[in-house]
């Protein structure tokens, strides 16, 4: 028998698999926090494609509406020969 922290006693048995079960807590809330730096350095990632990804997005968008502005500067020009 072993004594708690409060006092009373505890068989081995029961000891051992409680200390059993919080070791394993233990691991398993340090594979979650791993696993949580990971998930929050792929969505900064995303975040920054994105970012990419928008401003391409809008270069283009302005590029073609200049190139329409041209064609039909350019329609205008033809009609007036």
């Amino acid at each position: 028998m072993a004594q708690s922290p409060v006092g009373k006693w505890v068989s081995y048995e029961d000891y051992a698999r409680l200390r059993s079960v919080a070791e394993d807590n233990k691991t398993e809330c340090e594979a979650t926090r791993i696993e949580n730096a990971s998930l929050k350095a792929e969505v900064e990632r995303l975040k920054e494609d994105n970012r990419q990804l928008t401003n391409a997005f809008e270069i283009a968008e302005g590029i073609i509406k200049r190139m329409g502005k041209a064609a039909e500067a350019a329609a205008k020009e033809g009609k007036q020969s």
